[in-house]
């Protein structure tokens, strides 16, 4: 009875032992597959900071404009964050260039781009093309307390008060903003002073169409060629 017992314990143990070897073998196996799950999260990783990035720079100029101006390229679309009547809303705008000065910049959908002559453009809202604004690129040899001067007299043809606009902080490096309204109306004109390639442009809006942010967000992105020169 013993013998048996002993026997029977003997065999146990050798199966335990084989189990064991079996399950030694198997983690073996399976460490190599968690090592390839982490190997291929990896790249979706950085996929997603540069996704990151590129939102990013969407809200403001300078990390797209400097991209761009290393590059030499901009992406095809930015998304574009403003205000309209006390509502924040976010859409795609799609590049475009123009073809009457040297730059280009983002277009939101609702708004189109076209010449209105030599050395300016407007950006109308395609609903109503009352409500629009004027872009002007400078010579970087402009005087610009002459072209201060020439906005306000401009202005003075809407009303005689004129006002810095309450728009909060501006997204330009280095701009001066005046702001001058009637019954309906309300002309806004912002002078960017970039050293390089200064920028003027005019908002004509309407006191029940606050297109002003969109307009700022767009102007936010204009980026000056190098043949401008």
């Amino acid at each position: 009875m013993m013998i048996k017992y002993s026997k029977l314990l003997i065999g146990t143990g050798l199966l335990c032992i084989g189990l064991a070897g079996c399950g030694t073998s198997n983690d073996a196996g399976k460490k190599p597959e968690k090592k390839a799950e982490q190997t291929s999260a990896q790249p979706s990783g950085k996929t997603e900071q540069a996704s990151g990035s590129a939102g990013s720079q969407s809200d403001g100029k300078t990390a797209d404009n400097s991209s761009a101006e290393q590059s030499g390229v901009r992406v095809m679309e930015q998304n574009l964050t403003f205000q309209l009547n006390g509502a924040s809303k976010t859409e795609t705008a799609f590049l475009k260039k123009s073809d009457n000065q040297s730059y280009s910049l983002y277009i939101l959908p609702e708004f189109e781009l076209t010449s209105e002559e030599p050395g300016k453009d407007n950006i109308f809202l395609k609903s109503d093309d009352s409500v629009f604004m004027r872009v002007e690129i400078l010579s970087d040899s402009a005087d610009l307390t002459t072209e201060e001067e020439m906005i306000k007299a401009q202005l003075g043809a809407v009303s005689k008060d004129i006002s810095t606009p309450t728009l909060g902080k501006l997204p330009f490096k280095n701009a001066a903003a005046f702001e001058a309204a009637n019954n309906t109306d309300v002309v806004t004109s912002i002078l960017v002073k970039d050293d390089k390639t200064p920028f003027k442009v005019t908002m004509f809006t309407k006191k029940g169409a606050d297109y002003r942010s969109a307009f700022i967000q767009m102007a936010n992105t204009v980026l000056v060629s190098p043949e401008k020169k």
